[in-house]
């Protein structure tokens, strides 16, 4: 693709109006997939959630288990899924509170550690190392901001899309002579004067009326003949 202008001055007006035809056709195509990109979902490799009633204190790098409530049991808890600790950071003495960040969440299918209301790790010798309520809601870190995946969408359409119309428009032989033969013929136009336009456009409103009041008229007639002759109360 050469980046030169082929023929420059020639078929102005021409060149100009396809490259504005072609740029709204790339700013449309940017816009769609400005929305589209917002329904890809972000991967979250860690989330961040305040625990309450914690009771011990689990390791980095150790594995627990994020539990829900029981569908179907009142008071119950059902494990979801599991993840590793990222790091936990006790809350003040005796407040029995505390941060835990996660990562490499595993959850069962159609479930989100978002769900996760209580963090438990099973002692060796039975009962729990580790346990704490999840205060609210687990927060997401994203991989990455999800406007950001869209700003580089549309930044590559857009920056794609202003190439092939400038190679389009500027530099590619055979389009650019087509234009510029086009604005030759566009030239050799008789255009109509303002007086004709307007002559004619008086004309056309005027038939437009004389045919609605021709059809008014007949439409009147066949009602009041139909109700004479009781087709039609």
């Amino acid at each position: 693709m050469r980046f030169q202008i082929y023929k420059p001055g020639q078929g102005y007006w021409v060149r100009v109006l396809s490259a504005v035809g072609a740029g709204m056709l790339v700013l449309a195509a940017a816009a769609w997939l400005w929305s589209e990109t917002k329904a890809i979902p972000v991967p979250i490799p860690t989330w961040s959630m305040t625990l309450t009633g914690v009771s011990g204190a689990p390791a980095a790098g150790s594995e627990v288990q994020l539990q829900a409530p029981h569908a179907e049991t009142v008071g119950a808890w059902e494990t979801i899924g599991r993840a590793k600790v990222k790091s936990f950071t006790p809350g003040p003495e005796g407040s029995g509170r505390g941060e835990l960040v996660i990562g490499g969440a595993s959850v069962d299918r159609r479930r989100s550690p978002a769900e996760t209301r209580r963090v438990v790790q099973p002692a060796a010798g039975g009962g729990e190392a580790f346990a704490g309520a999840v205060d609210g809601a687990p927060v997401g870190k994203p991989l990455y901001e999800p406007v950001l995946l869209q700003g580089v969408v549309v930044g590559v359409v857009l920056l794609a899309g202003a190439a092939v119309t400038f190679w389009f428009v500027g530099s590619n032989p055979r389009t650019v002579e087509f234009l510029v033969l086009t604005d030759g013929e566009m030239r050799k136009v008789n255009w109509s004067t303002r007086r004709e336009i307007l002559g004619s456009t008086w004309v056309v409103i005027t038939a437009t009326f004389l045919l609605v009041g021709l059809l008014f008229v007949v439409d009147t007639a066949f009602v009041s003949f139909f109700r004479l002759i009781d087709v039609i109360q």
